[in-house]
């Protein structure tokens, strides 16, 4: 096994593990994440993020307390902290959200939007695929956003 490794992407789903990422195996509300461990190094998963040291696995694990905890600090450091030189604004409430949000980036110079209708700059927008990502779907956005002038 290999000491050092280098990680090209960093993913919590199995299904989605290209070669070279680092599994992140979360756990969901119905399902332990580390049962895909084997899944995700088949995919070319080149480390694992677990809370327990795993024996028969022939990549490196590193050991977390809390892996829910760990994801957002491995997303926002892989991402290279994408929000550090964004101006971030919440819109709430119950409706007019996407009315709002799509007036003010008009209005705003070089801004992007992240709701129901996906993410982007408003004349580019692209799926989301969720309403509300986690914080790596998030931070992957961010860093795209970013790169683009946002």
């Amino acid at each position: 096994m290999a000491d050092n490794v280098t990680v090209s992407g960093i993913s919590d789903d199995s299904r989605t593990v290209n070669p070279g990422d680092l599994f992140v195996a979360r756990s969901g509300s119905q399902d332990d994440g580390s049962r895909y461990i084997s899944a995700a190094v088949a995919a070319g998963a080149v480390a694992i993020v677990a809370e327990r040291q795993l024996i028969g696995i022939d990549v490196p694990v590193v050991c977390v307390s809390n892996v829910k905890d760990a994801l957002p600090l491995l997303a926002r450091r892989f991402y290279q902290n994408p929000t550090k030189n964004l101006q971030l604004i919440g819109v709430t409430g119950t409706n007019g959200k996407t009315s709002c949000t799509t007036l003010a980036a008009q209005l705003l110079e070089n801004t992007a939007l992240l709701g129901t209708r996906g993410y982007g700059f408003v004349s580019a927008m692209k799926p989301a695929g969720q309403t509300t990502p986690g914080s790596l779907t998030l931070h992957r956005m961010f860093r795209e956003l970013a790169d683009q002038g946002a």
